[in-house]
């Protein structure tokens, strides 16, 4: 069975009335059609990662500098979030957290985990992200926090 087919059959069983996909940006096209086939609500959340369009060209992001948040917000209802980055600041963090608070239904906030990309870690950045910034972030009813790669189930 397909997975799609698979998915269907498990929201018609358990009676599920709303389901969230995390997309790329490359396919916003797409969005809507896919979502049609669904039986209950679809929802949306793209990896932004931050609204700061220079972070995103040097993360290669494939998100252009002229994407606005309204433009995603129109598309998505939820957005991931990236922090502990080098040549990012806690600003930048708390700027892109209040774009989310202000216009999404939903959003994650991921502190960066080492990976196989070039992308380095700022560790001073990670200790504030953990200490200061998370607990403030947490009190959103909107906002969650994921501190290691596996705290979303996946990964």
């Amino acid at each position: 069975m397909k997975t799609v087919e698979r998915i269907k059959e498990v929201i018609k069983d358990r009676n599920i009335q709303d389901l969230w996909f995390e997309s790329h940006w490359i396919w916003r096209n797409e969005l809507g059609s896919f979502a049609s086939g669904f039986p209950c609500r679809v929802h949306y959340r793209l990896g932004i990662e931050s609204f700061n369009p220079e972070l995103r060209i040097a993360w290669k992001k494939g998100i252009g500098r002229d994407v606005t948040p309204e433009m995603v917000r129109e598309l998505y209802d939820g957005v991931c979030l990236l922090a502990g980055i080098k040549g990012q600041t806690e600003k930048d963090i708390m700027e892109s957290v209040e774009i989310a608070e202000r216009l999404f239904d939903y959003y994650s906030v991921n502190l960066f985990c080492p990976n196989s990309t070039s992308t380095e870690k700022d560790e001073e950045l990670s200790r504030i992200f953990i200490e200061k910034l998370a607990p403030e972030i947490r009190k959103s009813r909107k906002a969650e926090v994921l501190i290691e790669n596996t705290d979303l189930g996946v990964g």
